[in-house]
């Protein structure tokens, strides 16, 4: 008995072929393609309010107006600069900052979203009083500040 040959309609080993390039191409290292970040866009300064200070002594400043902020600001930036052992921190960064000496006091480097700029705190110092946020935006190689708020 005689096998039966199966065929291919016309074309299918060359759209077979384009995907396996595309494989290929992965593989080797053209890794996913990161959509063009915004650079145009401007953004209002953040606002923030003293909201609490909670028992271990942290006290919580939040970005009232934090969803005029794109999720896009705070995507993964693999290709900027790693924040300590983090290679993939966000794109922008936020640095709470004494209101009266304009020394840092801390930092967040891997927000996710604009959601988190509500849960922004820090351990205030002996004899601080007030500070202010700066959102940098790394890959656009913007600064937005807030105003500053007494605690």
């Amino acid at each position: 008995m005689r096998s039966r040959a199966t065929h291919e309609p016309l074309g299918g080993g060359l759209v077979r072929m384009v995907i396996l390039a595309q494989l290929l191409a992965l593989l080797i290292g053209a890794g996913p393609v990161l959509a063009a970040d915004d650079c145009d866009a401007t953004y209002p300064a953040p606002v923030i309010r003293f909201d609490h200070k909670d028992s271990a002594g942290r006290v919580y400043i939040p970005v009232d107006n934090r969803a005029l902020f794109p999720n896009e600001m705070f995507r993964e930036a693999p290709e900027l600069p790693a924040c300590g052992a983090n290679p993939n921190s966000s794109r922008t960064w936020v640095d709470i900052v004494d209101g009266a000496t304009d020394a840092p006091v801390s930092a967040f480097c891997a927000l996710t979203s604009n959601s988190n700029l509500a849960q922004l705190w820090f351990m205030p110092r002996t004899g601080q009083n007030k500070v202010y946020v700066v959102l940098k935006d790394r890959a656009c190689q913007k600064i937005y500040r807030s105003n500053t708020v007494g605690f």
